[in-house]
Protein backbone atom coordinates (compact mmCIF):
# COMPACT_ATOMS: atom_id res chain seq x y z
CA UNK A 1 0.00 0.00 0.00
CA UNK A 2 3.09 2.46 0.64
CA UNK A 3 4.01 1.95 -2.84
CA UNK A 4 0.87 2.87 -4.06
CA UNK A 5 0.61 6.23 -1.87
CA UNK A 6 3.97 6.97 -3.30
CA UNK A 7 3.76 6.46 -6.00
CA UNK A 8 0.20 8.69 -6.30
CA UNK A 9 2.00 11.67 -4.89
CA UNK A 10 4.87 11.71 -7.78
CA UNK A 11 4.24 14.38 -10.38
CA UNK A 12 2.18 12.99 -13.53
CA UNK A 13 5.35 13.08 -15.81
CA UNK A 14 7.02 10.43 -13.33
CA UNK A 15 4.31 8.05 -13.18
CA UNK A 16 4.04 8.09 -17.08
CA UNK A 17 8.23 7.27 -17.45
CA UNK A 18 7.70 4.81 -14.27
CA UNK A 19 4.99 3.12 -16.48
CA UNK A 20 7.26 3.45 -19.82
CA UNK A 21 9.63 1.46 -18.02
CA UNK A 22 7.79 -1.62 -16.76
CA UNK A 23 7.67 -4.20 -19.70
CA UNK A 24 4.03 -5.76 -20.59
CA UNK A 25 4.88 -7.96 -23.70
CA UNK A 26 1.51 -8.21 -25.21
CA UNK A 27 1.65 -4.50 -25.85
CA UNK A 28 4.84 -4.27 -26.01
CA UNK A 29 4.88 -6.20 -29.44
CA UNK A 30 1.44 -5.64 -30.61
CA UNK A 31 2.95 -1.12 -31.30
CA UNK A 32 6.18 -2.83 -32.34
CA UNK A 33 4.53 -5.39 -34.74
CA UNK A 34 2.30 -3.03 -36.11
CA UNK A 35 4.79 -0.05 -36.40
CA UNK A 36 6.41 -2.12 -39.04
CA UNK A 37 4.46 -4.83 -40.72
CA UNK A 38 4.84 -8.15 -42.56
CA UNK A 39 7.24 -5.78 -45.02
CA UNK A 40 10.25 -5.05 -42.50
CA UNK A 41 12.05 -6.69 -40.17
CA UNK A 42 12.86 -4.30 -38.29
CA UNK A 43 9.96 -5.27 -36.21
CA UNK A 44 11.20 -8.60 -35.51
CA UNK A 45 14.87 -8.12 -36.07
CA UNK A 46 17.46 -5.33 -34.66
CA UNK A 47 15.71 -2.06 -34.85
CA UNK A 48 18.95 -0.04 -34.77
CA UNK A 49 20.06 -1.76 -38.05
CA UNK A 50 19.03 -0.81 -41.25
CA UNK A 51 16.36 -2.96 -43.65
CA UNK A 52 19.14 -4.05 -46.20
CA UNK A 53 21.19 -5.10 -42.93
CA UNK A 54 18.40 -6.91 -41.01
CA UNK A 55 17.75 -8.68 -44.98
CA UNK A 56 21.30 -9.83 -44.85
CA UNK A 57 21.40 -11.27 -41.60
CA UNK A 58 18.02 -12.98 -41.64
CA UNK A 59 18.77 -14.43 -45.43
CA UNK A 60 22.34 -15.77 -43.00
CA UNK A 61 19.98 -17.10 -40.48
CA UNK A 62 17.91 -18.53 -43.13
CA UNK A 63 21.05 -20.85 -44.53
CA UNK A 64 21.95 -21.51 -40.76
CA UNK A 65 18.69 -22.45 -39.74
CA UNK A 66 17.66 -25.04 -42.83
CA UNK A 67 21.52 -26.07 -42.33
CA UNK A 68 20.43 -27.62 -38.82
CA UNK A 69 17.51 -28.93 -40.03
CA UNK A 70 19.12 -30.87 -42.64
CA UNK A 71 21.46 -32.76 -40.02
CA UNK A 72 18.04 -34.40 -39.15
CA UNK A 73 16.54 -34.94 -42.47
CA UNK A 74 13.28 -33.89 -41.45
CA UNK A 75 10.94 -34.67 -44.12
CA UNK A 76 8.96 -31.45 -43.98
CA UNK A 77 5.66 -32.46 -46.06
CA UNK A 78 5.31 -35.35 -43.22
CA UNK A 79 6.03 -33.37 -40.56
CA UNK A 80 3.67 -31.19 -37.56
CA UNK A 81 4.98 -28.10 -36.86
CA UNK A 82 4.49 -25.46 -34.01
CA UNK A 83 6.21 -22.11 -34.63
CA UNK A 84 6.22 -19.85 -31.13
CA UNK A 85 6.61 -15.77 -32.07
CA UNK A 86 5.76 -16.51 -35.87
CA UNK A 87 5.80 -12.19 -36.36
CA UNK A 88 6.26 -11.25 -39.28
CA UNK A 89 5.59 -14.98 -41.04
CA UNK A 90 9.64 -14.73 -41.86
CA UNK A 91 9.98 -19.07 -40.62
CA UNK A 92 6.90 -19.53 -41.86
CA UNK A 93 7.56 -18.74 -45.66
CA UNK A 94 10.71 -21.06 -45.31
CA UNK A 95 9.03 -23.80 -43.77
CA UNK A 96 6.35 -23.66 -47.03
CA UNK A 97 9.29 -23.61 -49.41
CA UNK A 98 10.13 -26.61 -47.82
CA UNK A 99 6.78 -28.01 -49.17
CA UNK A 100 5.91 -28.12 -45.01
CA UNK A 101 1.67 -28.86 -44.71
CA UNK A 102 0.89 -28.76 -41.11
CA UNK A 103 1.92 -25.61 -39.56
CA UNK A 104 0.88 -23.60 -36.13
CA UNK A 105 1.90 -20.12 -35.56
CA UNK A 106 1.67 -19.08 -32.38
CA UNK A 107 2.39 -15.28 -31.10
CA UNK A 108 1.53 -13.33 -28.49
CA UNK A 109 -0.23 -10.56 -30.31
CA UNK A 110 -2.69 -10.98 -33.51
CA UNK A 111 -1.74 -7.86 -34.70
CA UNK A 112 0.09 -9.31 -38.27
CA UNK A 113 -2.52 -12.24 -38.34
CA UNK A 114 -4.90 -11.14 -41.17
CA UNK A 115 -1.83 -10.66 -43.58
CA UNK A 116 -0.35 -13.85 -42.33
CA UNK A 117 -3.69 -15.92 -43.01
CA UNK A 118 -4.09 -14.30 -46.59
CA UNK A 119 -0.85 -15.25 -47.37
CA UNK A 120 -1.05 -19.01 -45.57
CA UNK A 121 -4.54 -19.78 -45.94
CA UNK A 122 -3.55 -23.33 -45.29
CA UNK A 123 -1.89 -22.26 -41.95
CA UNK A 124 -3.32 -21.64 -38.71
CA UNK A 125 -2.36 -19.03 -36.15
CA UNK A 126 -3.43 -18.48 -32.70
CA UNK A 127 -2.67 -15.86 -30.59
CA UNK A 128 -1.08 -17.35 -27.48
CA UNK A 129 1.12 -16.83 -24.66
CA UNK A 130 3.42 -20.09 -24.10
CA UNK A 131 4.18 -19.12 -20.72
CA UNK A 132 0.33 -19.84 -20.02
CA UNK A 133 -0.50 -21.88 -22.97
CA UNK A 134 -0.03 -25.83 -23.00
CA UNK A 135 -1.01 -26.87 -26.80
CA UNK A 136 -3.37 -30.18 -26.62
CA UNK A 137 -4.80 -30.08 -30.22
CA UNK A 138 -1.44 -32.92 -30.96
CA UNK A 139 1.77 -33.37 -30.46
CA UNK A 140 4.29 -31.78 -32.82
CA UNK A 141 7.58 -33.54 -34.38
CA UNK A 142 8.89 -30.21 -35.19
CA UNK A 143 8.84 -26.96 -32.61
CA UNK A 144 10.43 -23.65 -33.61
CA UNK A 145 11.59 -20.63 -31.14
CA UNK A 146 13.89 -18.17 -32.90
CA UNK A 147 14.30 -14.96 -31.24
CA UNK A 148 11.83 -15.56 -28.73
CA UNK A 149 12.91 -16.85 -25.10
CA UNK A 150 15.45 -13.86 -24.63
CA UNK A 151 11.74 -11.74 -24.11
CA UNK A 152 10.47 -13.81 -21.22
CA UNK A 153 12.44 -12.32 -19.03
CA UNK A 154 10.58 -13.78 -16.02
CA UNK A 155 12.45 -16.95 -14.89
CA UNK A 156 9.27 -18.64 -13.64
CA UNK A 157 7.21 -17.72 -17.09
CA UNK A 158 10.35 -18.94 -18.64
CA UNK A 159 10.62 -22.48 -16.91
CA UNK A 160 6.55 -22.48 -17.95
CA UNK A 161 6.70 -21.90 -21.28
CA UNK A 162 9.37 -24.96 -21.48
CA UNK A 163 7.37 -27.24 -19.38
CA UNK A 164 4.68 -26.49 -22.11
CA UNK A 165 6.74 -26.78 -25.00
CA UNK A 166 8.04 -30.31 -23.50
CA UNK A 167 4.40 -31.36 -22.98
CA UNK A 168 3.89 -30.58 -26.90
CA UNK A 169 7.06 -32.42 -28.15
CA UNK A 170 6.57 -36.07 -30.01
CA UNK A 171 8.72 -38.49 -28.47
CA UNK A 172 10.53 -37.97 -31.14
CA UNK A 173 10.39 -34.54 -31.90
CA UNK A 174 13.03 -31.75 -32.49
CA UNK A 175 13.36 -28.48 -30.91
CA UNK A 176 15.00 -25.71 -32.08
CA UNK A 177 15.88 -22.03 -30.08
CA UNK A 178 17.89 -19.40 -30.09
CA UNK A 179 19.64 -17.54 -27.20
CA UNK A 180 22.67 -15.86 -26.18
CA UNK A 181 23.90 -18.40 -24.32
CA UNK A 182 26.08 -16.73 -22.33
CA UNK A 183 28.37 -18.12 -19.78
CA UNK A 184 26.93 -16.02 -16.71
CA UNK A 185 23.51 -14.50 -17.78
CA UNK A 186 22.09 -11.33 -17.26
CA UNK A 187 19.18 -9.10 -18.10
CA UNK A 188 20.26 -6.38 -21.31
CA UNK A 189 17.26 -4.55 -21.20
CA UNK A 190 13.56 -4.22 -19.72
CA UNK A 191 12.49 -6.76 -22.32
CA UNK A 192 15.67 -8.95 -23.15
CA UNK A 193 17.40 -11.37 -20.73
CA UNK A 194 20.35 -13.45 -21.29
CA UNK A 195 20.32 -17.23 -20.40
CA UNK A 196 23.14 -20.21 -20.15
CA UNK A 197 23.03 -23.75 -21.84
CA UNK A 198 22.26 -24.63 -18.56
CA UNK A 199 18.94 -22.76 -17.80
CA UNK A 200 17.87 -25.42 -21.15
CA UNK A 201 19.63 -28.28 -19.86
CA UNK A 202 17.74 -27.85 -16.71
CA UNK A 203 14.59 -27.82 -18.18
CA UNK A 204 15.11 -30.21 -20.42
CA UNK A 205 17.01 -33.00 -18.65
CA UNK A 206 18.34 -36.71 -20.34
CA UNK A 207 17.50 -34.67 -23.82
CA UNK A 208 20.52 -34.24 -26.29
CA UNK A 209 21.45 -30.95 -27.17
CA UNK A 210 23.68 -30.11 -30.83
CA UNK A 211 26.45 -28.28 -30.33
CA UNK A 212 25.49 -24.09 -30.29
CA UNK A 213 26.14 -22.72 -33.80
CA UNK A 214 26.57 -18.60 -34.03
CA UNK A 215 23.07 -17.29 -35.43
CA UNK A 216 22.61 -13.74 -36.05
CA UNK A 217 23.35 -12.16 -32.67
CA UNK A 218 22.91 -15.44 -30.81
CA UNK A 219 23.06 -18.99 -30.78
CA UNK A 220 20.60 -21.83 -32.44
CA UNK A 221 20.44 -25.52 -30.94
CA UNK A 222 18.27 -28.19 -31.01
CA UNK A 223 17.12 -29.95 -28.25
CA UNK A 224 16.25 -33.95 -29.42
CA UNK A 225 15.77 -37.39 -27.80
Amino acid sequence: MTKIIKLLLKPLWAIKRKISQIYIPKSYWKKRLQRFGTTSLKGVGNIVLSEEENEKKYEEAKHIFLELCDKFDIDFANTTVLEIGCGTGFYTDILKECGCLDYTGLDITSVLFPNLKRKYSNYKFLKKDITRYKPEEKKYDLIIMIDVTQHITDELKFKKAMTNIKAALADSGIFIVTSWLSEKGKKRTKYEVERTIKHFKNEFPNYNFTPKVKFRDKYIIAIYK
